[in-house]
């Protein structure tokens, strides 16, 4: 990833993927094979009783995990998701989720990711999920 910094990833992911600001994400950290997204809290991402819902925690781990993957490259790429397996450890209610990715193997084509989601407040796992990412290079002009 050419620029690595937290703005100018918040402005290349809502503009590439619309759905990242309909969940209301924002990098909080990006590093070497490493990212921490936050997904703050809104009743659109819940269910009732204000449960963050599996959809939206799974839309975060996907775009931390990505997130994680890009900071492995020097130029810019393009990460699709392979697969992804998510366990949920407990229900998150009406709180922030705070994402940490983690890239455990990354190759020329295909990296392999974890990511531990969280209450942003107490630090309670909420989430836990694998994935694993095709890496496409950009076309450079």
């Amino acid at each position: 990833m050419k620029d690595r910094s937290l703005d100018a990833y918040k402005a290349r992911i809502h503009q590439a993927v619309p759905i990242a600001g309909h969940l209301g994400l924002y990098a909080e950290y990006l590093g070497d094979g490493e990212a921490t997204l936050i997904m703050p809290f809104g009743a659109h991402l819940s269910r009732p009783p204000q449960v963050v819902s599996g959809p939206a925690l799974m839309g975060l781990a996907d775009f931390a995990m990505g997130a994680a993957v890009h900071t492995c490259f020097e130029y810019d790429v393009t990460v699709l998701t392979a697969d992804m397996n998510i366990h949920f450890v407990r229900k998150a209610v009406a709180c922030d989720i705070r994402a940490f990715a983690k890239v455990l193997k990354s190759g020329k084509t295909l990296s392999v990711t974890e990511v531990k989601m969280v209450d942003a407040a107490t630090g309670d796992l909420v989430a836990h999920a694998t994935a694993s990412f095709a890496v496409q290079p950009q076309n450079q002009s």
